[in-house]
């Protein structure tokens, strides 16, 4: 039940990005569909990345490629139900995005990037 099972590293967004990095760095894809909104409210980029587990080894490989040597760039901006932080990624940490979070039940999701 996505709307009960919570992690500590959820408690931040900063954490939460964090994970994704670790998700694909160690190929570990069990927990990647915590990482998204439990509500639905995410784009089809964060769809992506929390059903990686049932997708096929090419795209498991380009998202390996495009998050495992991801990293944090931007201090958090947080508000009271919304954050945003800025982050490198790609195969050469060279491309910059904002990664978009919600915040429900006090737990910290991915919307959109």
């Amino acid at each position: 039940d996505l709307l009960h099972t919570t992690f500590e590293w959820q408690k931040d967004p900063k954490l939460v990005l964090e994970k994704l990095f670790e998700i694909a760095r160690r190929e570990n894809y069990g927990t990647a569909i915590f990482l998204a909104d439990p509500y639905d409210e995410n784009d089809s980029d964060i769809d992506g990345i929390a059903y990686i587990a049932s997708h096929n080894k090419e795209t498991k490989k380009q998202f390996i490629q495009t998050f495992s040597n991801g990293r944090i760039i931007g201090m958090p901006e947080i508000k009271e139900t919304t954050a945003k932080i800025e982050f490198l990624f790609g195969p050469h940490t060279d491309r910059k995005e904002t990664m978009n979070f919600v915040k429900r039940n006090e737990k910290w999701y991915l919307s959109s990037f």
